[in-house]
């Protein structure tokens, strides 16, 4: 179920939100991990419930709610993920996608090109600790198997080579270039490859090794032993940048099953990835919504925030050309009383003074200028 994402929140607002819930369900609610929405808390200073928490009913046994200390009015951004994908092994195609189903060659020559080429790169490939071929010339990436699974895993690529050459697959491997074997499925594109699985158990040191580790210092013995099994498993790797591995292993099924899997689950997650860019694109112009009509609010605010300023001045500008004017009144009097003459010149000085003053700060003579601030405001 797709929920109503709320791009930005306050810390007030995601404190109530995750106390009236809970951290989960509020991670779910706006498509983050538990893990990540918990690290955002604590990065703003938002106490969280502790794990089992749950709010008791009744006013007198209510456990009491720790307080959001602290004043940070900033919005907290939250950048949710497209929902959640089901596994890929059980992933079907949505439409009428047709998938086509592989044969494997018990004998015979390899028909298709891209196995050759690859029989022909690993010909000369030497093993490394555990025993898995790797090319001089590095570039078969798509196969990690022993010398003695070889013959096996060639079999099963010239298969799948064979049916991922047919609608809706496009195999990429360019000759003379440093490229990756690559599938094109419904505008995207993965790698993939075969691979033995190993089995990995924890080395101990011999006498022999710590022998030679006391005597170089530089020595060290391996930490594992492998162990070939001789099974096979196919793996979809780099998923769109992720460091995630999607398998299937050869096990009880048939070996033809498995491969037919693993082309369906080719076009599901082609399928999912397509869901997730037109969401994201939804979830962009939603944001960019929300972001214009904020600007829109804060450009109204502070308009209203400017003119209320605007006013309350021109009140006080009023205020104080009347009291200027007041004594301006009383001044006047008492400057006819004064009979030296240089004297009464400076004080009549300071009567024109008030006057200018008076008239400069009051903004009824000053009608005209107080209007147009008011307009430019609104602008």
């Amino acid at each position: 179920m797709v929920v109503e994402l709320k791009a930005k929140l306050t810390r007030q607002e995601l404190y109530e939100k995750i106390w009236a819930t809970s951290l989960v369900q509020t991670a779910k609610e706006v498509r983050l991990a538990a893990g990540t929405l918990w690290d955002i808390c604590k990065n703003h200073s938002i106490p969280v419930p502790a794990r089992g928490f749950r709010l008791k009913l009744g006013p007198k046994l209510q456990t009491p709610l720790p307080e959001l200390s602290g004043w940070n009015p900033d919005v907290i951004e939250l950048f949710g993920q497209a929902e959640s994908r089901r596994r890929l092994q059980h992933r079907k195609p949505e439409g009428t996608v047709r998938v086509p189903e592989p044969v494997v060659a018990r004998s015979g020559p390899l028909s298709h090109p891209f196995t050759v080429r690859t029989r022909r790169l690993l010909a000369r490939a030497k093993p490394d600790l555990a025993g898995i071929l790797v090319s001089g010339e590095g570039l078969v990436a798509h196969v990690r198997v022993s010398k003695r699974t070889l013959v096996r895993a060639l079999r099963i690529l010239d298969a799948l080579f064979l049916s991922l050459d047919q609608a809706p697959f496009r195999l990429s491997w360019p000759e003379g270039s440093d490229a990756r074997l690559t599938i094109s499925v419904l505008d995207d594109t993965f790698r993939f490859a075969i691979s033995e699985i190993i089995q990995y158990k924890r080395h101990r040191p011999t006498s022999r090794e710590r022998l030679h580790q006391k005597q170089n210092w530089a020595f060290r013995p391996r930490r594992s032993d492998y162990k070939l099994t001789g099974r096979l498993r196919l793996e979809i790797d780099g998923v769109r940048g992720r460091r995630r591995h999607h398998e299937w292993s050869d096990g009880a099924r048939p070996l033809e099953v498995c491969l037919h899997d693993f082309l369906i689950a080719l076009v599901g997650l082609a399928e999912d990835l397509g869901k997730e860019r037109r969401g994201a694109g939804s979830w962009r112009e939603c944001w960019d919504r929300h972001q214009a009509l904020e600007k829109q609010l804060l450009a109204s605010k502070s308009a209203a925030i400017y003119r209320m300023d605007l006013v309350t001045q021109a009140i006080k500008d009023r205020e104080t050309a009347s009291a200027l004017r007041d004594l301006l009144a009383e001044l006047e009097p008492a400057l006819t009383k004064i009979e030296d003459v240089e004297q009464r010149s400076h004080g009549q000085e300071l009567a024109a003074w008030i006057a200018r003053r008076a008239d400069s700060l009051d903004p009824v003579k000053n009608m005209s200028r107080l209007i147009s601030e008011f307009k430019a405001a609104a602008s």
